[in-house]
């Protein structure tokens, strides 16, 4: 791909989907290296983001084929929320409809956990700094539960089976395995136990 490939997330079948964040595309990939479009995102304000480029990252495939895409919406952010959307690429060879399916300050990850979606809130503007989190979101109205907080401009993530999660820190060259803890049902945030891993010749 000659544009900006971000994430990639096999399809279940031949494929992969991959978020273009310059183009504001989600591409499918197959096995040919055929490419098509499965969605355009010009803009997150149909979705009730900010009224700016989408700037598609994370990804991350549901069972039933509903694809999650995190728009992040570019820096800084501010201006109001920025958006989650879900797909169902599989439903026609057209370009998909996106969804609005979460919200955030500026969402960069995403991945299905059997109690919601987990969302990797990048946090900020490039001057933040500890305002990553990890939220647990039901749903679009569903303002989330915090499962991890404190990171660093946070650029990825990946759920582990076991419930853990891999992040990786981009400023500080890391990768940060969190192990939230069981749901408060008060107060605003919860902590995480965490441990670093250090990039190789960091």
């Amino acid at each position: 791909l000659a544009s900006n490939p971000y994430d990639v997330a096999w399809d279940g079948r031949d494929g992969w989907y991959v978020s273009d964040a310059a183009a504001n595309a989600v591409l499918h990939v197959d096995r040919a290296g055929r490419i098509r479009t499965v969605a355009v995102v010009a803009s997150m304000g149909p979705f009730g983001g900010r009224p700016v480029q989408g700037v598609p990252t994370g990804l991350a495939r549901a069972a039933d084929g509903t694809l999650y895409v995190a728009l992040f919406g570019g820096a800084p952010a501010a201006g109001g929320p920025a958006v989650v959307v879900a797909l169902r690429p599989e439903q026609g060879r057209g370009q998909a409809r996106p969804v609005a399916a979460a919200r955030g300050m500026a969402p960069i990850g995403v991945a299905t956990t059997p109690q919601g979606l987990a969302v990797l809130d990048y946090g900020g503007g490039p001057a933040d700094q500890g305002r990553g989190r990890i939220l647990l979101v039901a749903g679009s109205a569903d303002a989330g539960q915090v499962l991890a907080a404190g990171m660093d401009r946070p650029v990825g993530m990946a759920r582990l089976p076991d419930g853990r999660y891999v992040v990786a820190e981009t400023d500080r060259s890391r990768l940060r395995v969190l192990t939230p803890e069981k749901a408060r049902t008060s107060g605003p945030e919860t902590t995480s136990q965490n441990r670093t891993v250090r990039a190789v010749g960091s």
